[in-house]
């Protein structure tokens, strides 16, 4: 039972360890992309990820919301988009696309006025999927003293149980600091020898 609770531990262990070492790897690559690319998002293989900062487009996506957005230009009246206004990125729905200019309107669902002639190029993408609540995970799982001490937590975890096994090993070569070779039989007397 021992060696079945120290596998699951070990297992437990890997999978948060693998987990840490891809946030970090993620942040780090947000770091470069956003700080000496100057650029507003991050791609990740087509698609990037954003906060929603607004309640503009409630009920269907609320304030602390993420959004996924996939990078391209291809979406159409109705479908959720986000672009770049000024030094803003705005999620809104497309409520009207003008077939000679090609210039967008777009409105947040809660919003009363909507956002007139917004243009292809500042277009990032089409919202693909939304996870609500999921902003204040984000914060707090990407910052730099959780996952310090995340790893610290491990360290000591992984210490701990290993300290432990060693201590258990230990005890049972001194209880037994031998072991038993065989047992002959002469002449009806059983005797037993030790190194």
């Amino acid at each position: 039972m021992e060696k079945f609770f120290e596998i699951i531990v070990n297992i437990i262990t890997n999978v948060i360890v693998v987990l840490l070492v891809c946030a970090i790897f993620f942040m780090t690559y947000s770091y470069i992309v956003i700080n000496f690319t100057n650029r507003d998002y991050v791609n990740y293989g087509g698609y990037t990820i954003l906060e929603v900062a607004s309640g503009s487009m409630s009920p269907a996506i609320n304030q602390g919301a993420l959004v996924v957005v996939r990078i391209d230009s291809d979406f159409k009246v109705n479908d959720i988009i986000s672009y770049k206004s000024n030094k803003d990125i705005i999620t809104h729905r497309v409520i009207d696309i003008d077939s000679h200019t090609g210039l967008i309107t777009a409105k947040g669902d809660a919003n009363n006025v909507p956002d007139l002639n917004v243009s292809p190029d500042s277009v990032i993408g089409r919202v693909v999927r939304t996870i609500p609540n999921a902003a204040i995970w984000r914060k707090v799982l990407m910052n730099p003293l959780v996952i310090i001490m995340l790893f610290v937590t491990l360290i000591l975890f992984n210490f701990a149980f290993s300290y432990n096994r060693k201590k258990e090993e230990g005890e049972k070569k001194f209880l037994l600091p031998f072991k038993f070779k065989k047992i002959t039989i002469r002449k009806r007397e059983k005797k037993a020898f030790r190194d």
